[in-house]
C-alpha cells in the first residue's frame, strides 16, 4: 500500500462512518420515543373509555371511537412525517397566505348555522374545528414575522401595534364563535413569542392590557366564562359549590388511589363523567393506573417541553427558534391546563389532552406539530453534519495535499544527495 493510499483511506473511512451516523441521527430520539408512548397510551385510554358510549351508539361496534382514532393518529403520522421532511425555511414566503386561509376559514364558521345555545365551531361535518389550527397558525405566522421585524420589534409603529392588531384579528373572530379557551390560549402564545423573540419587557406592556381587555369582553359578554370563573373561586370556600365536571373526577381520582382500579375496571366513565374519552380522560387515567400513572404522564409531558426547548436553542436562525419554542410551549401548556382542570388547579376550560384525547383535529394539528419542530431539530443536525464534515475535509487536503501523495522518504534522500549544499 503507498504512502499516499495510507494517508487517504483513514479520512475516506471516517467521512463514511460520520455520513452514517448523520443519516441515523436526524431526528431528536428522546422526543420521538415520549411521542409513541403518548400515543399508544391514548390509543389504550380512548378504547378504555369510549366503549360504553360507543355500544349506545351502535352495540355491534363497542371500539367504533377507537377505530377512528387510529384513523386519526395514522393521518396525524403522514402529516407530521411530512412537516418533517419539510423544511421549515419555506415557510416565510408562505406564512402570509396560511395566515390568509385560517383568517378565511374562522370567517366561514360564523357564516355557518347555529342551533339554540350550541356554539359552531367546526367544518365539513365536526372534521376540522378552525380555532384548534389558528393556533399553530399563529405560532408559524408570528415566527416567521417576528424573525424578519426583530430589529423593529421594539417600536411602536412597526413592532407592537402591528402585533396587536395579528393578535386581535384571529382573537375576535374565535370569541365570535365563541371558544373562549382557544382566545386565551392564543394571547398567551403571542406574549410568549413576544419574549422569546427578545422583545423589550417594558413594551410588552400593551400587549398586556390588550390581552386584558380581550379577556374582559370574553368575561361580560360569556355565560360560560362567568359561570366557570365564578364557580371556580366560589369552590375555595365551599366544596359543595364545584362544577359537576369537577366532582366526578375529583371522585375518579380519589377511587384510584396510588395505583389505580387497573386497565378498564374504572367506573367514573359510567356513572357520568362528562366526554371521558376527549376532555375528561386525565381523570379516567389517574382512576385506572393511579397516581402513578398519572405522574407518568406528567413526565412524559416535561420530556416534551425539556426536548422542544433545547431543540430550540440549538435552532439555526431566531426563526426556527421561534418555532420550535411556540409550538413546544402550546403543546404543553394544552396539556398542562387539562390536566390541571381535572385535578381542581384551573377553572374547567375545554382543553382536550394533546395525543391522548379522543379528536381529529387535535391529533393531526399537534402531530404536525412536532413534525415541525423534528423539522427544526433536522435542520441543526445537517448543519452540525456539515460543520464538522467540511472539517474533516479540510484536514484530509491539509494531509494529503488535496490527494496527491507526500514524496516518499527514500525520493527525498536522493533529491538530497543530489544538491548537496
Amino acid at each position: 500500500m503507498g504512502a499516499s493510499n495510507f494517508v487517504k483511506n483513514p479520512g475516506q473511512r471516517k467521512k463514511r462512518q460520520f455520513s452514517l451516523k448523520g443519516l441515523a441521527l436526524k431526528i431528536d430520539l428522546p422526543l420521538l420515543i415520549t411521542v409513541i408512548l403518548l400515543l399508544i397510551i391514548g390509543l389504550i385510554m380512548v378504547y378504555s373509555s369510549s366503549m360504553q358510549y360507543a355500544v349506545l351508539i351502535d352495540t355491534d361496534k363497542p371500539a367504533a371511537l377507537f377505530q377512528k382514532q387510529v384513523i386519526f393518529v395514522i393521518g396525524g403520522l403522514v402529516v407530521g412525517f411530512v412537516a418533517y421532511r419539510f423544511d421549515y425555511h419555506w415557510l416565510k414566503p408562505l406564512a402570509p397566505y396560511i395566515m390568509g386561509s385560517i383568517i378565511v376559514l374562522l370567517i366561514i364558521v360564523l357564516m355557518l348555522p347555529v342551533t339554540e345555545n350550541e356554539p359552531k365551531r367546526t367544518l365539513f361535518g365536526g372534521s376540522v374545528q378552525p380555532s384548534e389550527l389558528a393556533k399553530v397558525v399563529v405560532i408559524i405566522y408570528l415566527s416567521v414575522w417576528i424573525g424578519q421585524k426583530k430589529d423593529q420589534l421594539n417600536l411602536l409603529a412597526s413592532g407592537i401595534i402591528p402585533m396587536i392588531l395579528i393578535l386581535s384579528t384571529i382573537c375576535v373572530l374565535i370569541m365570535l364563535q365563541p371558544d373562549n379557551s382557544a382566545m386565551l390560549t392564543i394571547l398567551f402564545l403571542g406574549i410568549l413569542l413576544f419574549v422569546i423573540g427578545e422583545g423589550n419587557v417594558r413594551l410588552i406592556i400593551p400587549v398586556v392590557i390588550f390581552s386584558l381587555v380581550i379577556f374582559g369582553i370574553a368575561y361580560f359578554t360569556s355565560g360560560t366564562i362567568q359561570s366557570r370563573l365564578d364557580g371556580y373561586f366560589a369552590s375555595m370556600n365551599s366544596m359543595n359549590t364545584l362544577d359537576y365536571h369537577i366532582q366526578q373526577s375529583l371522585s375518579a381520582i380519589i377511587r384510584g388511589g396510588w395505583f389505580g382500579t387497573n386497565l378498564g375496571e374504572g367506573t367514573a366513565k359510567y356513572i357520568g363523567l362528562p366526554v371521558p374519552w376527549t376532555d375528561s380522560i386525565f381523570a379516567v387515567i389517574l382512576e385506572e393506573l393511579g397516581f402513578f400513572g398519572g405522574a407518568f404522564i406528567v413526565f412524559l409531558y416535561l420530556v416534551i417541553l425539556f426536548r422542544g426547548f433545547k431543540i430550540a436553542e440549538d435552532a439555526p436562525d431566531l426563526t426556527g427558534k421561534l418555532l420550535a419554542s411556540g409550538l413546544t410551549s402550546w403543546i404543553v401548556f394544552e396539556a398542562f391546563i387539562n390536566m390541571g382542570v381535572m385535578v381542581r388547579l384551573f377553572p374547567v376550560a375545554g382543553n382536550a389532552l394533546p395525543l391522548i384525547s379522543y379528536g381529529g383535529s387535535m391529533m393531526v394539528t399537534t402531530l404536525g406539530s412536532l413534525g415541525l419542530i423534528f423539522s427544526v431539530n433536522r435542520s441543526v443536525i445537517e448543519k452540525q453534519v456539515g460543520d464538522e464534515r467540511r472539517s474533516l475535509d479540510a484536514a484530509v487536503d491539509l494531509r494529503g495535499r488535496n490527494g496527491r501523495g507526500r514524496v516518499p522518504r527514500v525520493n527525498r534522500s536522493k533529491r538530497t544527495r543530489k544538491f548537496p549544499t
